[in-house]
């Protein structure tokens, strides 16, 4: 299974093995069709983050 170096520590059982690959794994946020009002707001914040920062460019 590939993973993000974050997940390295999620559960004891699993095992994180660095790979010189030369790719990255795109991830992303998950939430229900109809967000609760938290979600909303966190959805919301993120986007307002996200138009601040520079997109990531892949070299």
């Amino acid at each position: 299974m590939e993973t993000l170096d974050i997940w390295s520590d999620v559960h004891p059982s699993l095992v994180t093995l660095p790979m010189d690959w030369g790719y990255e794994i795109p991830y992303g946020v998950t939430y229900s069709e109809r967000p609760s009002p938290t979600t909303t707001k966190f959805l919301d914040a993120l986007r307002r983050h996200l138009e601040e920062v520079p997109a990531a460019t892949a070299d």
